[in-house]
């Protein structure tokens, strides 16, 4: 220690103070010893909460890069784009794409099979270090679920767990837990997206139908309706008070000037809207064919009653 350093030690808890006194006295060992297990039944006790893990889970093509990159513009907030360990989306090229860094998507171009069990493996040993770094150093870890991968994709989206089931699945399995984990999804007018996938060519599902879409969209909510819900248009129509809402389910800090910041975010999945000025687009003209399918399409009904849209 350099001279003129503060040496002062911090003081002692009142029951340590005890036990030391009582064992000092030299004649009540089982006095002493009774005092330092009820101290260490205290510190046992006294276990601090597990740290946030927070996720935002939303279908492509709602606004969902735009409102990421505000949360990622508050403060100690770092965001993590399109994440899903289980996604087998980029198999569909069929050489291994330039991936020298990542070792689930290499050993999903492994030809021997590698289990989900090992894929689950090292995702979670390379997020525990990544959650215990930033939390040592204040910051605050944000995954931004890719649920295009799980629902919107020819896999069986029942035969996997989702993102939020999968964190709270590796939570648990320590004790204490590593973390608590607090999400919430955003949601665009179903027929907004839909028209925006469309014209993207992301349907990597069959039938590419709106009764089709929306069927996976209920059920990604049916598996999320644990989550609160933010709307779109309602961040749009008031950007501060829907960051300040997800700020708020997320355990976010919340920073008005916030929006300033915003240009300097680069996520991934930026596919429609590059800038990051907040305002809302006029809605798309639907087709014939389009309406046809609105007007007939009973989960797309279904749908837009459970969010609150009209059809």
């Amino acid at each position: 220690m350099a001279d003129g350093a503060d040496k002062t030690t911090p003081p002692l808890p009142q029951p340590a103070l005890e036990a030391l006194e009582t064992l000092l006295a030299g004649d009540g060992a089982e006095a002493a010893r009774d005092a330092v297990r009820d101290l260490l039944a205290q510190c046992a006790a006294a276990r601090p909460e597990p740290t946030p893990l927070r996720c935002i889970h939303h279908f492509a093509c709602s606004g969902g890069t735009l409102i990421s990159k505000a949360i990622a513009s508050v403060p100690n907030a770092v965001v993590m784009s399109e994440i899903d360990p289980l996604s087998t989306l980029h198999l569909r090229q069929p050489r291994q794409p330039f991936l020298p860094t990542d070792l689930i998507a290499s050993l999903r171009y492994s030809p021997r099979e590698i289990g989900q069990d090992t894929i689950v493996a090292v995702f979670f040993a390379g997020l525990q270090a990544l959650a215990r770094d930033l939390s040592q150093k204040g910051l605050h870890l944000v995954l931004r679920d890719h649920a295009h991968s799980q629902y919107c994709t020819a896999v069986d989206r029942f035969a996997r767990p989702t993102l939020n089931e999968l964190l709270t699945q590796l939570a648990g399995e320590h004790n204490p837990p590593l973390w608590s984990v607090r999400g919430v999804v955003t949601v665009r007018h179903p027929l907004e997206s839909y028209m925006s996938v469309q014209r993207n060519g992301w349907f990597h599902f069959s039938p590419s139908t709106l009764e089709e879409y929306s069927t996976r969209y209920r059920d990604f909510l049916r598996q999320h309706q644990h989550l609160p819900i933010v709307k779109y248009e309602d961040f749009v129509a008031n950007p501060d008070a829907a960051t300040r809402q997800i700020c708020d389910h997320l355990e976010l800090p919340f920073e008005p000037h916030y929006q300033t910041l915003m240009p300097l975010a680069r996520l991934s999945g930026d596919s429609g809207r590059r800038s990051a000025v907040i305002a809302p687009r006029a809605r798309r003209a639907v087709g014939p064919e389009l309406q046809q399918q609105v007007e007939q399409s009973r989960s797309y009904r279904k749908l837009c009653e459970r969010l609150g849209y009209n059809p």
